[in-house]
C-alpha cells in the first residue's frame, strides 16, 4: 500500500532492552530489520519450507474447537501455513482478527492504518506464519470489526488501544513485537505506553509519534477540523472516505499501477462506507490531534 505523503518517525527499544531469544544470542527484533531505515526488506529473504507430509497437520486444543489446522501442504510439497480467521467480543464489541503460525512461537501483532483492516497482511501473514505466530486484528470501524453507531460508542484511540489490548489479553499474549502503519500507530504506542514489558520490539512505518509528522500539506485540513469541526471543515475531510481518494492511497507513487490490484480499494471503500461508519471516522480525524 502506498504511503501518504507525511513524515515517518521511528521508535524502536534500545539494544540494552531487547532480550535474547531462546538463548540463540539473537534479539527478539523481526529478522533482516534496520532499525535505521525501517526497512521490511527481510519480508522477501522468508521462504515457505517444503514438507513431506501431504495431509493437514493439526493440534489438540482446549475449548470448542478441538483441533486446529496449522499448516496445508500442496501438490508441489509447498507447506502454507494456516491463517485462521476470527472474531471475538470485547468490551461489548465485535472485533475480527487473522492469526497465524505456532501458539508458542514469539508473538508478532499487526496494526493496520486507515483507510484499509488486517486484509492489507493477507500476504504477509503467510510468510511470517512460519516463524511467529502472528495476530492481525481490524480496528473497530474497520476491516470485519463491529462498526458501532457514533451515538454508541466514542471512538477514540485510546478506545482502540483498549479493545487491541482486550484481545491480546483473550488470546493469551502476553508479550510480543508490534508493527504499526500510519493508525495503527497510535494505537501500538498506547499498548507500548500502558504496558511497555510486554512489547519486545516495534517495526514503524509511516507511525507519527510527533508534531513534525503532521506536515502542512497533507495535514492541512484535517488542522482545520481541529480547530474549527463546521460544516465546510467537514466536507473537505469526508473527501478522505471517497472512492478516488482511497484508491490514491494505493497508487500515490506506484510507477506502475497495474500492478495493484483494484480490489485493494474496493474492498476498503465498501467497509468503510457502512451506514453510520463516516462519523466514527470523523471522531478518529478529530482525536488525532492527542498524538501530537
Amino acid at each position: 500500500m502506498a504511503s501518504p505523503p507525511y513524515a515517518a518517525s521511528m521508535k524502536v527499544l534500545s539494544h540494552s532492552e531487547r532480550q535474547p531469544l531462546r538463548g540463540t544470542g539473537r534479539t527478539k527484533d523481526v529478522p533482516g530489520f534496520d532499525p535505521l531505515t525501517g526497512s521490511l526488506a527481510f519480508i522477501s529473504n522468508l521462504s515457505m519450507r517444503a514438507g513431506s507430509a501431504r495431509e493437514p497437520v493439526t493440534r489438540e486444543l482446549s475449548g470448542p474447537n478441538r483441533h486446529e489446522t496449522l499448516m496445508t501442504v500442496d501438490s508441489k510439497g509447498l507447506v502454507m501455513r494456516a491463517t485462521h480467521y476470527r472474531y471475538a467480543d470485547i468490551d461489548e464489541q465485535q472485533l475480527f482478527c487473522r492469526e497465524a503460525g505456532p501458539a508458542d512461537a514469539p508473538a508478532l501483532v499487526l496494526l493496520h492504518g486507515f483507510p484499509t483492516s488486517s486484509y492489507m497482511f493477507r500476504d504477509l501473514i503467510p510468510l511470517l506464519a512460519d516463524r511467529y505466530h502472528v495476530i492481525a486484528p481490524d480496528h473497530l470501524g474497520f476491516g470485519l470489526s463491529g462498526a458501532p453507531p457514533a451515538g454508541e460508542f466514542t471512538c477514540t484511540f485510546d478506545a482502540l488501544a483498549g479493545l487491541t489490548a482486550g484481545l491480546l489479553s483473550q488470546l493469551g499474549v502476553t508479550r510480543y513485537a508490534m508493527y504499526v502503519q500510519d493508525y495503527g500507530a497510535p494505537v501500538g504506542w498506547r499498548l507500548a505506553l500502558a504496558n511497555p514489558a510486554a512489547v519486545t520490539s516495534i517495526v514503524t512505518q509511516n507511525g507519527n509519534g510527533y508534531e513534525a509528522g503532521f506536515t502542512e500539506g497533507f495535514w492541512k485540513p484535517v488542522r482545520e477540523y481541529w480547530h474549527d469541526p463546521s460544516p465546510q471543515a467537514e466536507a473537505a475531510l469526508r473527501q478522505a472516505l471517497t472512492l478516488e481518494a482511497i484508491r490514491w492511497q494505493y497508487l500515490h507513487g506506484v510507477p506502475d499501477e497495474t500492478v495493484v490490484s483494484p480490489d485493494t480499494w474496493y474492498h476498503d471503500y465498501a467497509l468503510v462506507s457502512r451506514p453510520g461508519n463516516d462519523l466514527v471516522q470523523l471522531a478518529l480525524f478529530a482525536d488525532s490531534v492527542v498524538t501530537t
